[in-house]
């Protein structure tokens, strides 16, 4: 009595199979059957002996209760003839289940094409994914996971490119580290900071990066600027003027540099204006030989090497705010082109 009611309990959670999505069906429907110990029914033939075979036969009429109380209306029609679980199962896998080497190819081809896109869940995307990798198994199709991993890397777009290579160092250094489940975790964790910053960005096209807090930021375009200008000049030390328009120098043939300060150097540029211009395509540093440091994302410590760890408050472009750089190591990158590979 009691197993009877265990049953009925698991198979309202079970869809009746109406011909679609076969696997995820038959995978629940076996494992009813493996709970309720009926499982070897669909795979064996009964037994010669007269005591066992009494026995196989009660668990068949129950393991065809269970199956048929899984399928839909429309699908009864196409089985009603068949005698044992067994025949059920066989039959149903036959006709529903794609196997065949014209298959394979069409979900190989499936799986290289996919790719994702911005705006979509990147959970509802893996899904896909691994649903498009399951029928290729189920299917007769073989693939390793480490192929499997390099495709769902290769699908995602140039934003998630700082992922891709981190996690392609780590394999370098320990495959076995490197597992599909890890690779999901850690490109869902992508997707969360990068909505996070999308969320905390304001709203003009360009905003300041990273600066001292003890500097101010005017853009150097040789201008004078109408009305009175409340701070010292940096050159003559007088108030009412920028260094840039101060007539004490002549700045014609001086090195231009719109910042400088007294702290560990962060990031360093040339001559142009210090604006970042933001891109969900693509991450881009600027690499200059006399810039100390450059700063990273805290997911990415665990692939630094010769690491130290640190204290050094950082300025930002809010006044008053800074954030705490707290590990230094070298951080092996690869060039986009894969010719070479650096550290830096």
């Amino acid at each position: 009595m009691a197993s009877s009611v265990v049953s009925s309990i698991q198979l309202t959670n079970v869809k009746p199979f109406d011909g679609n999505n076969y696997s995820n069906w038959n995978f629940r429907v076996k494992l009813i059957l493996e709970q309720q110990g009926v499982l070897e029914t669909i795979s064996s033939t009964p037994p010669e002996d007269e005591a066992k075979k009494k026995t196989f036969e009660q668990n068949d009429v129950k393991a065809r209760n269970i199956i048929v109380q899984c399928l839909a209306d429309n699908i009864l029609e196409t089985i009603k003839d068949k005698t044992t679980a067994k025949d059920i199962m066989d039959a149903l896998k036959g006709t529903y289940l794609k196997t065949g080497i014209a298959n394979q190819v069409q979900l190989q081809r499936k799986l290289r094409s996919m790719k994702y896109l911005h705006g979509e869940s990147l959970n509802a995307f893996i899904t896909k994914f691994e649903h498009t990798v399951n029928e290729l198994k189920q299917c007769g199709g073989t693939i390793q996971t480490n192929e499997v991993i390099s495709q769902l890397l290769s699908a995602m777009p140039e934003s998630y490119q700082a992922v891709t290579t981190a996690i392609d160092v780590l394999f370098c250094q320990d495959e076995s580290k490197v597992t599909f489940d890890f690779v999901k975790n850690k490109l869902l964790m992508e997707e969360a900071r990068q909505e996070k910053n999308k969320d905390d960005a304001e709203p003009s096209t360009s905003k300041q990066v990273f600066i001292s807090q003890k500097k101010y930021k005017y853009k150097n375009n040789n201008k004078s600027n109408q009305g009175y200008f409340p701070f010292k000049c940096y050159n003559c030390g007088e108030k009412g003027h920028k260094r840039v328009d101060c007539k004490k120098k002549d700045w014609k043939n001086s090195k231009k540099c719109n910042l400088t300060s007294t702290d560990e150097i962060v990031f360093l540029t040339t001559d142009s204006v210090v604006d970042s211009t933001e891109s969900n395509a693509e991450v881009i540093f600027i690499v200059d030989s006399g810039a100390t440091n450059h700063l990273i994302s805290a997911d990415l410590g665990n692939y630094l090497t010769n690491t130290t760890k640190v204290s050094y408050n950082i300025g930002v472009a809010k006044l008053g705010e800074s954030i705490v750089a707290s590990l230094r190591g070298n951080l092996h990158l690869r060039t986009t082109n894969e010719r070479s590979s650096k550290y830096m």
